[in-house]
């Protein structure tokens, strides 16, 4: 469901610490000079400007970004071609959980067991998991969306393209400055940014940045819970240091606090009978968790069927005589949802990178990209949106990883070229809670992925409007899961004593279903 809503901004930018006003030349932009102005990306790693790169990207800088009201990095998807990208926490209640297409390829799950099809860059860092991936818009130098595999230019190898955003650096040159903005609206919005930059001496520079997101939900449930709100703090820490001409060092350091109630999700339908999809892939395709409710639990006690199937076996009618159905009376209510088991999302995000750059000659530069994020995501929602037991999750993901990135650019007249080494370590553990109408049980495991590889790509351009690039990459990975699945309940226990011989239904009180059977081996 999307929100409507008001917004009011106060913004006040540029003054320095001492008083006196500061003066940015983009400022003075009017507001389509600011959608319009030239822009200089390095999706190719050197300079070039958006209108003259040879390839399917599309660039911002922030103050356009600003202009537009952006604040969260899905807004992007109302200006860019071919990109999806939405906060999809499918069966998981992540509020923060990033789904990415570019072209119709990407990823919809979380799943630490693979990788997404659009990689997600901050300042050159990888960023892995999609949960906590959605981030907020503070001060952003510029955004780049780069179409098509991008394995030759960048560390980790993304199939569909990549999204890159560049934070605003100190600069030891520059002044004493500080900016805030407040921004109010409806449902109590409320946002406050600000930024402090402030040189240390001649060669070292810092920058803190620092950001609030408050909003109430906009989808309510009967147990008093918004869904659909905003509670963020996040906060980034950055150094520069330029002692000579030749090095520069960049420092960065981040925290993330984010605390809601999980997504604003509503209930737009029942799908009861449709099996087709299991066609051909089991033998005998089970019924779905709504249909096994409304025919054996929801009418308990009562003596008749809350639902049942048709003469043909792919209809369905129900009761709503009987006040457990799991039926159309909670379709429809717009802005609001009957679910009544737990529903949240709490994410703590902690990173921290080193960019160190060295000019070994007027063409040849050598650089370091060291990186590290940690991850601590708890999240749930009530999947069948009803009092109901249908299907409920909870999901607790923990992650950290270590990147490295070496890179090698060296341009030659009409040749400009990259070579690079990557290095890619992850561990963490992903266990989901599921509550269905059948059981009750445990699933996701441990995790921990490795990934090496070396990159080149090299560029001649023939003419001006005319280049010949080649490029390659080797990738040597690694991936291990341990599953720790266990079933703790099955609400159907001796229920094959209840029924005739061969009853359809009878197969949930198999003996490999009862409580205390893994579901995998607890193998790697």
């Amino acid at each position: 469901m999307k929100r409507n809503s008001l917004a009011v901004a106060i913004i006040c930018a540029g003054f320095s610490l001492g008083g006196e006003y500061v003066h940015a030349q983009d400022r003075q932009l009017s507001g389509a000079q600011r959608i319009l102005e030239e822009v200089v990306i390095t999706a190719r790693r050197r300079e070039e400007t958006l209108q003259d790169a040879p390839i399917a990207v599309s660039a911002f800088t922030g103050e356009s970004l600003n202009y537009r009201g952006v604040s969260r990095l899905d807004d992007i998807t109302s200006f860019v071609p071919s990109l999806t990208l939405e906060n999809n926490p499918s069966f998981g209640g992540a509020s923060n959980s990033a789904a990415i297409y570019l072209r119709g390829i990407g990823q919809k799950e979380f799943l630490p067991t693979t990788e997404p099809g659009v990689g997600l860059y901050v300042d050159g860092v990888y960023v892995a998991r999609s949960v906590g991936a959605l981030l907020d818009i503070v001060d952003i130098e510029q955004l780049e969306i780069l179409r098509g595999p991008q394995g030759t230019l960048f560390g980790r190898n993304t199939i569909g393209g990549a999204v890159s955003i560049t934070t605003v650096k100190p600069d030891p040159n520059g002044e004493r400055e500080t900016s805030f903005s407040v921004m109010g609206g409806s449902d109590d919005l409320l946002t406050l940014r600000g930024s402090f930059h402030f040189p240390i001496s001649e060669t070292l520079a810092a920058r803190i940045s620092l950001a609030s997101f408050e909003q109430d939900g906009y989808v309510k449930r009967a147990d008093g819970v918004d869904l659909g709100d905003n509670d963020t703090d996040t906060g980034r820490l950055s150094l520069a240091w330029r002692p000579n001409d030749r090095l520069s060092a960049d420092f960065s350091f981040e925290a993330t606090r984010d605390r809601e109630n999980g997504p604003a999700l509503e209930l737009i339908g029942i799908d009861f009978t449709d099996l087709s999809q299991l066609d051909g892939v089991v033998l005998a395709p089970p019924p779905p968790m709504a249909f096994i409710h409304n025919v054996t639990t929801a009418a308990a006690g009562q003596g008749i069927p809350c639902a049942v199937t048709d003469t043909a076996g792919n209809g369905i009618t129900s009761n709503p005589a009987i006040s457990n159905c799991y039926d159309s009376r909670y379709i429809g209510k717009d802005g609001h949802d009957d679910g009544s088991a737990p529903a949240f999302s709490e994410t703590d995000l902690k990173a921290a990178s080193a960019t160190i750059s060295y000019d070994l000659s007027d063409n040849l530069t050598l650089k370091s990209i060291s990186a590290w994020r940690d991850l601590d995501s708890e999240f749930a929602r009530d999947g069948d949106h009803s009092p109901s037991r249908i299907s409920q999750f909870f999901d607790d993901l923990n992650q950290e990883q270590f990147t490295q990135e070496i890179q090698l650019l060296g341009n030659y007249q009409n040749l400009n070229w990259i070579l690079g080494y990557y290095y890619f370590t992850e561990e963490g553990r992903n266990t989901n809670i599921l509550d269905f109408t059948v059981s009750n049980f445990r699933s996701g495991g441990d995790f921990d992925n490795e990934a090496s590889a070396v990159f080149a790509q090299m560029t001649y351009d023939l003419a001006d409007n005319l280049h010949l690039t080649l490029g390659g990459r080797y990738t040597d990975e690694e991936k291990e899961f341990l599953p720790d699945q266990i079933i703790f309940n099955n609400y159907y226990a001796g229920f094959s004593q209840l029924v005739p011989p061969g009853h359809p239904l009878a197969a949930l009180d198999a003996p490999f279903l009862q409580a205390g059977s893994r579901i995998l081996p607890y193998l790697d």
